[in-house]
């Protein structure tokens, strides 16, 4: 198939009415001492670096150690609140604290007292997966260190020195330095070079260089990581057999895109390809990792970071007969999450749908089946959960996700910041899951399953995608009353907003409807090689129910990207079976590689969608495949543009940029 967080931060500024002495009719001073005095509503578990678990977390002194102890002592609280609170604030001072496992938060922990998980300041409070390392270093060659690992580290694929993701070892400089070569009859795949500084031997045993290695191929609109498990040298190409799994994903010959000879190809993950500086490798079965440091640079002196645990925060609700029991009402504020891990490519091989939906074996189903992935955060059949000021920084696969059942999600004044693959999700994406064992075209088993009323505002979602290029800053599935409003959407290696999955209807339509994507700034999307996608990606059928959904006064730069297209096929895209929507009052810099606007009809099911007010500075009409041709009978409209200037631009415009991104308080 082809494509497809908590309320406001509460300062209460206690201002103290100040005015004129003044005297009553009696000329005495009016007395204000028999004002009550406020009273203090909320319990408080504290939490600190330097706690103890064995505490009960009732004062700063008394503070416990863990997050997991703070779920259960809210717990108790939820059970039995003392006379007169009704609130729970666990106060997480300044520090860094290692989680080892995801700690789970289920309906059974909440009783419907709000709960506020509160770190002690922006940037200064750090949930993390990830284990550092500083010195202890032994010069390897060539300019490479190396350091033996503790013997119980996880295979990780991503490191982070001093803070910033660093390169995994890889062969290629640039994607598109080899050409890829299929041998569709053995079902290989290759480069067409000769690997140096290894032997190949002629029934494809690997080599030691090559047992970790793995070859990338993109795709379109995807990426795919095979295992390599066989070499061989034929002529002036290598050749590759890989894991069984990927294979049948890279030789279906029916699935579009198929076997083409223009994706981008590179080898990643042998220390044969580390021969550039702040390239890495870590050898598994030695347990040993290899750094090339810049010029000049003391390795003693840098702090290495090894994500380990792949999900931090898992919150879930379960079904109960008919219905669903959600954990509810909890508030995440001033909490950094960091450095997840995320080990399932390593061990099966990596390809995804699109948006990294990916392609997986689970459980005894003999047939693979679609899902998600990890996130270090994940809400899963919640309700009243929020997110607020929060940072999302170098995570091993997904930010936040909003899974499915999910209902009344706020996320915002928040930063999501170099991540592997998407930045935040949100929606039922037909995937695999305990409940549901979904083909890739169907719809959610019923609206029970939609996540519903999820607004995502006021957060900058940036460096998205860097290990998996199909990586989307903000992706939404099959969702209701879903409001992406306010961002700054930039440097993400697909989509920069991609909403919208599926193209199924049910009797009780497509679940899908509510949709507004208002005043966001998108700018550098689709940076990778990938090219069917946009800076705003929309697919399937759309439930109006009364109302469109909108994309309305959005400010978007097309970058062009690295790919030479434009960074897209269009500015804005409407993708097969889109519906119901009403786009107006853009404005857009640049275009993609077909136009400001491209409209996806070659099954000719797009319909009511009004286009009106665009604001664009490339004079070229917008492009639509024909399908049957009946667009208007359909209700597609679209006004001409408004051809401008980026010198002279009219006050609507200014009034666009101006009011889009992230509020002014918070850049």
């Amino acid at each position: 198939m082809k494509k497809f967080l908590s309320f406001l931060l509460g300062i209460v500024f206690l201002g103290v009415m100040t005015g004129c002495n003044s005297t009553n009719s009696s000329g005495s001073v009016p007395d204000d001492t028999q004002k009550e005095p406020e009273v203090n509503r909320s319990v408080y578990i504290y939490m600190s670096h330097d706690g103890d678990d064995l505490n009960d977390g009732t004062t700063p002194e008394k503070s416990i150690a863990s997050f997991e102890r703070a779920i259960e002592l809210q717990k108790n609280y939820q059970e039995s609140m003392p006379e007169g609170k009704d609130e729970i604030i666990i106060e997480v001072g300044a520090g860094s604290y290692y989680f080892d496992k995801r700690v789970k938060i289920s309906p059974t922990d909440t009783k419907g007292v709000p709960v506020t998980v509160r770190g002690s300041g922006e940037g200064e409070t750090e949930f993390t997966g990830g284990v550092t390392y500083k010195g202890g270093w032994t010069a390897y060659k060539d300019g490479i260190y190396s350091l033996k690992l503790a013997d119980d580290t996880l295979s990780f694929r991503q490191l982070y020195v001093n803070g910033n993701p660093v390169q995994r070892a890889r062969l290629q400089k640039t994607n598109t330095e080899s050409k890829i070569v299929w041998d569709k009859k053995l079902k290989r795949v290759g480069i067409d070079e000769v690997l140096n500084g290894v032997t190949l031997s002629a029934d494809g045993t690997l080599p030691k260089e090559l047992q970790q290695a793995e070859i990338v191929v993109l795709k379109d609109w995807a990426q795919v990581n095979g295992l390599i498990k066989k070499a061989y040298e034929d002529g002036s190409n290598t050749m590759f057999e890989v894991n069984d799994l990927i294979a049948q994903n890279l030789f279906n010959e029916t699935a579009y895109p198929g076997m083409q000879t223009y994706f981008p190809v590179w080898l990643e993950n042998s220390l044969l390809f580390l021969d550039e500086e702040n390239e890495w490798f870590y050898d598994e079965i030695d347990k040993t990792l290899y750094y090339k440091p810049l010029s000049g640079t003391d390795i003693e002196q840098l702090v290495f970071t090894v994500p380990q645990t792949e999900s931090l925060i898992y919150a879930q609700g379960y079904k109960s007969g008919r219905s669903f029991v959600r954990p509810s009402d909890i508030n995440f504020e001033n909490i950094c999450f960091r450095y997840t891990n995320w080990n399932e490519p390593s061990e099966q091989g990596y390809a995804d749908m699109q948006s990294c939906i990916i392609m997986t074996k689970q459980r005894d189903n003999p047939n693979l089946v679609w899902d998600r992935g990890a996130a270090a955060v994940t809400f899963h059949f919640t309700n009243n959960f929020r997110v607020n000021n929060c940072v999302f920084e170098n995570l091993g696969f997904t930010g936040l996700d909003i899974r499915n059942g999910s209902k009344n999600t706020v996320v915002q004044n928040s930063q999501f910041l170099n991540i592997a693959g998407n930045g935040i999700m949100a929606g039922f994406f037909t995937e695999s899951s305990e409940y549901y064992f979904a083909s890739p075209l169907n719809a959610p088993t019923s609206r029970a399953t939609i996540t519903e009323n999820t607004v995502i505002k006021n957060n900058l979602v940036k460096n998205i995608g860097l290990s998996y290029r199909a990586g989307t800053g903000i992706v939404g599935g099959y969702a209701s009353g879903l409001e992406v409003v306010n961002n700054e959407v930039c440097f993400t290696a697909y989509s920069g907003i991609a909403l919208g999955w599926g193209w199924a209807n049910t009797a009780d339509g497509s679940y899908m409807s509510g949709y507004k994507i208002n005043n966001n700034y998108i700018h550098d999307a689709m940076t990778s090689e990938l090219f069917d996608g946009a800076d705003i990606y929309l697919l399937g059928n759309h439930d109006a129910n009364g109302e469109l959904s909108e994309i309305k006064n959005n400010y978007i730069v097309c970058s062009g990207g690295s790919n030479g297209n434009g960074g897209g096929l269009g500015s804005i895209y409407f993708d097969e079976n889109s519906s119901e929507f009403l786009m107006e009052n853009n404005y857009i810099v640049g275009m993609g590689s077909q136009s400001w606007l491209f409209m996806h009809d070659l099954n000719s099911a797009l319909h009511d969608i009004c286009v009106k007010s665009s604001y664009i500075t490339v004079n070229k009409s917008f492009s639509i495949t024909k399908g049957n041709g009946n667009h208007t009978a359909r209700g597609v409209s679209v006004e001409n543009p408004i051809v401008i200037s980026t010198n002279n631009l009219p006050n609507e415009v200014q009034n666009i940029i101006l009011n889009a991104g992230m509020e002014e308080k918070n850049r």
